[in-house]
């Protein structure tokens, strides 16, 4: 990512473009304020591993490949270093094990893991009360551990699919393609998905995202 100025085609609305069969990626162009524009790819692995040139260049090359982010900058400036950051999503077999609450995968918003830490507190709390050895002379095993895991799903089960369902999507530029305009004509549905990814909408709203009614009503013509 990088940061860009005198960027005029971007007001209060940020855009997310995702490449074309072979890109391998997407790019997302969000305005800053105070003249700064915010733009940045996220690449599958494989592709920066086969990357053969000057991350620069690269950069460079990323965005001219994609129309839509080229004709954005037209007459930017590009004013910061490029910065790049490893893998944000990280898989793992159990979500606790000994002395350990995972929290939650990367790639979500602040308050989730706040609350990825909060339905964990109980948990820990009963660890320090129970005695033996480890820590504050609390339990710290897997076992008392796991009364976790069914709090921790309960909380994040509908947006995890919900996130699950998007990255289907992205994956699928055709489909994408397909969706983006129907969004753009039915707000309700528009803003109700915005909510769920935001981490802002209500579990009612979250489970009616993953409903056929709701996706039927995304896909139609």
């Amino acid at each position: 990512m990088a940061h860009y100025d005198n960027v005029t085609t971007m007001d209060r609305y940020g855009a997310m473009v995702v490449g074309p069969r072979g890109f391998h990626g997407y790019s997302g162009i969000a305005p800053l304020g105070g003249g700064l524009t915010n733009v940045a790819f996220v690449f599958d692995v494989d592709v920066m591993k086969r990357r053969r040139m000057p991350l620069e260049a690269f950069f460079e090359q990323s965005v001219q490949a994609l129309p839509p982010v080229r004709e954005a900058l037209v007459g930017g400036r590009r004013v910061s270093k490029i910065l790049v950051s490893g893998r944000w999503h990280r898989g793992a077999a159990r979500g606790c094990g000994r002395r350990t609450a995972r929290r939650r995968r990367g790639g979500l918003p602040r308050s989730v893991h706040r609350r990825g830490g909060v339905q964990g507190a109980p948990e820990r709390g009963t660890c320090g009360r129970d005695g033996g050895s480890g820590a504050e002379g609390g339990r710290t095993d897997a076992a008392i551990l796991r009364p976790y895991l069914g709090a921790r799903r309960a909380a994040f089960m509908e947006k995890t699919l919900a996130n699950y369902l998007v990255q289907a999507f992205v994956h699928v530029p055709p489909l994408m393609n397909y969706v983006t305009p129907r969004l753009g004509s039915r707000p309700a549905l528009a803003r109700q998905l915005v909510l769920v990814l935001g981490d802002l909408g209500t579990k009612r709203e979250q489970r009616a995202l993953l409903s056929p009614v709701y996706l039927w009503n995304l896909l139609r013509p």
